[in-house]
């Protein structure tokens, strides 16, 4: 099993060329995929997408690419000027945006991270019919790019998302480990349960989060870290992405959130390093 991370260098947003060159050595020496979620609103730079392929790439590692079309603030509409997927100007911006990214040729691309945060059931079935519309659009347009749609294991079970095809449309099936506290490792039910859900084919986790505020603190986040990582190896997945290799700045109204990181925002090691080192 392979660890990597989501790219996040050490003080950012205000990272500089030291921060940036430091942050792809240290993700060298995890040996995992260096991962970039986009936020549907939010899009990204082109330039700035592939600055963070060639970073990866010359490190020598896989680098993965999400669009996250969900609403941040609204649960039950896409991240589209707050339309619904049903609608044909939302799709075919979706489909616009996602071939964008398709052209980049990341070695892994997210049609959607975390589907099942859409709470309306019927938007949810818009989604995934979204989603299995541009899985064979991608498929034509550009063969041989490996897809994945990001989602919680729990909901997985449930058996919408495997009724619409999501099983068969993707080549790597990639689960966050929420919805487990951040400051806690998931329970060993989550372990035994991944490969019920995934018999064969690989798979990731694409977001294992452990805050260390709190009562969690340092030195039990190293320790649930390290619960978390022996569970997935034993559990047989093939790679984990941790959401933050460095702290974030204090600036989130949720501090839990800025300190996922296995390193603090100024770029020293957390005692979680040697988790993942």
């Amino acid at each position: 099993m392979i660890v990597g991370s989501h790219y996040s260098p050490a003080r950012f947003p205000d990272s500089g060329p030291a921060d940036i060159a430091a942050y792809f050595k240290l993700a060298g020496e995890m040996g995992g995929p260096v991962v970039l979620t986009e936020q549907w609103s939010e899009p990204f730079d082109g330039l700035f997408i592939r600055q963070v392929q060639n970073g990866a790439r010359l490190a020598g590692l896989p680098f993965h690419l999400y669009l996250s079309p969900l609403r941040q603030d609204d649960r039950t509409k896409a991240d589209y000027h707050g339309l619904s997927f049903a609608d044909s100007d939302c799709r075919a911006a979706y489909m616009s945006r996602i071939c964008e990214l398709a052209a980049i040729r990341p070695d892994l691309l997210g049609l959607a991270t975390e589907v099942n945060l859409c709470i309306d059931e019927q938007e949810l079935i818009s989604l995934l019919k979204l989603l299995s519309y541009a899985c064979g659009r991608i498929r034509v347009g550009y063969p041989g790019l490996p897809l994945t749609v990001s989602q919680q294991y729990d909901v997985y079970r449930n058996g919408l998302m495997r009724a619409h095809g999501m099983y068969a449309l993707c080549d790597v099936h990639t689960f966050t480990t929420y919805p487990w506290a951040l400051g806690t490792a998931p329970s060993r039910d989550y372990y035994a349960g991944l490969r019920e859900l995934v018999p064969d084919g690989p798979v990731g986790i694409s977001e294992l989060g452990i805050s260390s505020t709190g009562t969690c603190g340092e030195w039990k986040q190293l320790r649930r870290y390290r619960e978390a990582l022996v569970g997935l190896q034993t559990a047989g997945v093939d790679f984990v992405t941790l959401m933050q290799m460095h702290d974030l700045p204090p600036m989130h109204a949720n501090l839990q959130l800025t300190a996922l990181g296995v390193r603090r925002a100024d770029g020293t090691a957390k005692s979680a390093w040697k988790a993942i080192a």
